[in-house]
């Protein structure tokens, strides 16, 4: 009885909170993207993933590619208006990049990261979107991911997520449910062009409740994995201008992909 008491309220308080926001397919933005967010991961002393020999760090990668594809998209739709959570190394909590596309009302987020394992050969990249967990070592890179939140003193704005308790994920589903499919269908379009090069091993579509970045964005939205800078190959790529140019190209042209579906 108290289980069942504490999840209806636990419902009620997510109805109260979330309002007409979330919940239904029907509260996703409606077709017609206006406003995209991109998200660079990590920043400032927020390193994220370093190279083996600590010369190379994602936060830098991330930027770089985020700050492309801004542009590319900037350029071939001057109508729509193109936010980043930061054009600069600086340290931008996970609940803030969430907060900022919700702000800005927009109709995409896409958060930019890059890979790492322990198994050097692991290589590719993957997308994830906020759903029921699925695939394997989602603990793993989920916890890597939100690994920035021991970075940040100060945790009243996630409003008690909490990766170890069930009701975190009751939220985390009531949102998931609204914009899955839109998600899942920019993942698509940015797989097929990806899949292209100059990274262009797919490791498919992954799903989690836990990834902070993306447990409260109101709008369809995705986690990029670039490429492993743990991989000689992957990190060959990532690691000049040339392969990070490409690495933004294909991404413009996943979106373009999706944009075009209205």
């Amino acid at each position: 009885m108290q289980i069942t008491r504490h999840f209806t309220l636990l419902a009620a308080v997510c109805t109260l909170f979330f309002g007409n926001v979330r919940g239904s397919e029907a509260a996703c933005p409606p077709p017609g993207i206006k406003t995209v967010v991109i998200d660079a991961g990590h920043g400032g002393h927020d390193g994220g993933a370093p190279s083996p020999d600590k010369k190379v760090w994602e936060k830098n990668i991330n930027l770089d590619v985020a700050q492309r594809l801004a542009k590319k998209i900037k350029a071939a739709y001057p109508d729509i208006e193109v936010i980043m959570t930061r054009d600069e190394d600086v340290f931008v909590p996970l609940a803030e990049r969430g907060a900022i596309a919700n702000k800005a009302e927009a109709d995409v987020f896409i958060s930019i990261h890059v890979n790492q394992a322990a198994n050097k050969s692991a290589h590719g990249f993957e997308i994830w979107c906020l759903g029921p967990d699925n695939g394997r070592n989602i603990n793993e890179i989920v916890d890597f991911e939100n690994k920035s939140l021991e970075l940040e003193g100060d945790k009243s704005a996630y409003g008690g997520f909490d990766p170890k308790d069930p009701a975190t994920f009751i939220i985390a589903s009531l949102q998931s449910d609204a914009c899955l499919s839109e998600s899942l269908a920019l993942s698509a379009d940015l797989i097929a062009s990806m899949k292209k090069g100059p990274v262009s091993l797919s490791r498919g579509v992954k799903q989690s409740q836990k990834l902070v970045v993306l447990w409260k964005t109101t709008m369809p939205s995705v986690l990029v994995e670039i490429g492993f800078i743990s991989n000689d190959g992957d990190r060959g790529v990532l690691n000049t201008a040339e392969g990070r140019e490409k690495i933004a190209t294909r991404l413009f042209y996943g979106f373009q992909a999706y944009k075009n579906r209205d």
